[in-house]
């Protein structure tokens, strides 16, 4: 009988060990909420500081101390190390989300701002004042690099050199005084340059010779010459305004007939000069408009007629298109054209209507030889009240006679002009009247030189 309890004991003990050796372990882990009270928190996270003007990142405070690791028991009361648990971070002012339990309330050690190297104010502080220039600005009437015990307004001379000074502008964008040169391959015309004008605002001077042979048929004259010496300029004050200075200069008749109605006399011509503005400028299209008047000042010699009337007024317009380059590269053409009235006021002189057509070939666009080709045309309007010859002077004289109302003068003028640089021109062109009224002029030959800035 005790033989059968013992086997009876020996085969529980065999099915319990089968049976614990079949059984898994049953792993319990201790919450986080059973840290034991007064540990403190992996990491906290403390409130926003206001740092070098700016927000910065919440603080992450870490204690020195860890936590205990909790101990897992098994079924078998075996002490297995479990796994520590990852940190948990506890922001300040906001529960954390945990799995389980309530929200651990750690002990916190007051927050302390960063050691951080910081560049410029915090936001409480007002932003500094502009460091001031390191070149002290003048005194606003004071002129840099005068002692400030001499007089701090500027001189009468140093008033009218900025007027004068032949540099650039204090813009920079143009020079003083220089003459536009919105147009560089138009030219300026060559014959009647007393009524044919260009329409840009020009600095230039312009030294011109005419002579021309008087017909045989002209009455009490029965040929001879005529000539001209003398000058122009303009003066372009900018752009647009520019003063034009037409005639000045001699002039001298010579006719053949001595004791006719006409003596060998030379003298001082009248004065013409008067203001131009530019009032049309289009670069794309080429077309440049300019409107003047012309004061005919009669201030010259009485033996050659240069001194009839009191004044003359003369309104003009003048226009002048560049039409580009032909195809294949031959060259470009330019046209440009003058109209307007002279009248008299007094009635001494004669009035009349005048148009005056240049047209110009760029051989080559070259820009060094201009062949050209112009038109002139007097129609008198009214007669004067000076003399009565029987013929008139065209544009070199004005004799004020009494009968020619009415009358046209039209020549036709072949020419040349060549370039030599930006700045120096020359032209030669010969006109020939093809009307019945000729007056002083079977024909013409006419020279000038610009010399332009």
């Amino acid at each position: 009988m005790m033989l059968k309890w013992k086997h009876s004991l020996a085969g529980l003990a065999l099915a319990l060990g089968l049976t614990a050796q079949a059984q898994e372990a049953g792993w319990r882990a201790v919450p986080i909420s059973s840290t034991p009270s007064g540990t403190p928190p992996i990491a906290t996270i403390g409130r926003p500081i206001a740092t070098l003007g700016r927000p910065v990142a919440n603080r992450v405070e870490v204690p020195t101390t860890r936590m205990r690791q909790p101990i897992i028991r098994a079924a078998m009361d075996e002490e297995l190390p479990f796994p520590p648990p990852p940190p948990y971070i506890q922001v300040v002012g906001i529960d954390p989300i945990l799995d389980s339990g309530p929200s651990p309330t750690p002990s916190l050690s007051p927050a302390e701002p960063l050691s951080v190297n910081w560049q410029g104010p915090p936001d409480t502080v007002d932003p500094p004042t502009p460091a001031a220039s390191a070149v002290p600005a003048s005194p606003p009437d004071l002129i840099p690099g005068v002692e400030p015990s001499h007089p701090v307004s500027p001189t009468w001379w140093g008033k009218w050199s900025g007027w004068v000074t032949w540099g650039d502008r204090p813009s920079g964008k143009s020079q003083s005084w220089a003459s536009d040169n919105c147009m560089p391959g138009m030219i300026s015309p060559i014959t009647m340059p007393f009524l044919f004008e260009d329409p840009r605002a020009l600095t230039e001077i312009r030294p011109i010779f005419m002579y021309q042979s008087i017909p045989g048929s002209t009455p009490g004259v029965g040929g001879g010459n005529a000539w001209f010496f003398g000058t122009q300029a303009r003066l372009a004050f900018d752009d647009r305004f520019s003063l034009v200075l037409n005639e000045l200069g001699m002039v001298g008749i010579n006719p053949s007939n001595k004791s006719g109605t006409l003596q060998s006399e030379s003298g001082f011509a009248e004065i013409k000069i008067g203001p131009k503005y530019t009032f049309l400028k289009y670069s794309d299209w080429g077309s440049v408009a300019a409107a003047g008047l012309t004061f005919d000042l009669p201030v010259g010699g009485k033996q050659v007629y240069q001194n009839v009337g009191s004044l003359g007024l003369t309104p003009y317009l003048s226009y002048g298109q560049t039409f580009g380059r032909l195809p294949g590269g031959f060259g470009s053409l330019n046209f440009m054209g003058t109209t307007g009235y002279s009248a008299s006021i007094n009635n001494e002189r004669s009035e009349y209507f005048f148009l005056n057509l240049h047209l110009d070939y760029n051989i080559a666009n070259s820009n060094s030889f201009f062949p050209t080709l112009e038109f002139n045309w007097i129609k008198y309007t009214k007669a004067g009240r000076n003399v009565n010859f029987g013929f008139e002077g065209a544009d070199l004289i004005n004799f004020g006679s009494q009968s020619r109302q009415g009358s046209n003068y039209f020549t036709v003028a072949p020419g040349l002009r060549y370039r030599f640089s930006e700045h120096i021109y020359a032209g030669a062109a010969i006109e020939i009247p093809f009307s019945q009224e000729k007056g002083l002029n079977d024909y013409r030959l006419t020279f000038d030189m610009i010399f332009r800035y």
